[in-house]
């Protein structure tokens, strides 16, 4: 048998981020879905969650510097290494929480045009802002970053 080598998906804690949040966002629409009976209450409740989730996980990906320099560099260097996985699991809430609102909530681009004014400068900038993400998310790949 071969041994297991350094860098192994099994000892890589990106791995289990990634894998812990697919497995958070199934569990939420799993819960939501049987303790929510109505479609629209359910896509209303979701997205409001999922949006959370991807606040938190934002804020936990900036925290993660801050909090080495004062706790010390060596004590959070597993959660400095696992960013980018957190980073990217930003990015995969905030695109279900737009998702959600776009298709669930408003029923597609084409209903774009019938919100007031307020709500198309909102959702501007939640596009802006997922773009970025996106990007950002893009960028973490260990090919991109070595380039």
């Amino acid at each position: 048998m071969a041994s297991i080598q350094k860098h192994s998906l099994f000892i890589n804690s990106r791995f289990y981020v990634l894998a812990i949040t697919v497995l958070i966002s199934v569990g939420v629409f799993a819960y939501l879905r049987g303790s929510i009976q109505d479609d629209q209450l359910l896509a209303i409740r979701t997205q409001q969650v999922f949006g959370f989730l991807s606040l938190m996980y934002l804020y936990i990906a900036l925290i993660i510097s801050p909090l080495g320099y004062v706790i010390g560099k060596e004590r959070v260097r597993h959660l400095a290494f696992a960013r980018r996985a957190i980073g990217v699991s930003t990015f995969y809430f905030a695109a279900l929480h737009g998702g959600i609102a776009l298709f669930g909530q408003l029923g597609g681009i084409s209903n774009l045009a019938n919100l007031p004014e307020i709500f198309k400068w909102s959702l501007s900038f939640g596009a802006i802002t997922l773009v970025i993400l996106g990007l950002m998310a893009i960028t973490s790949f260990d090919k991109v970053v070595r380039f």
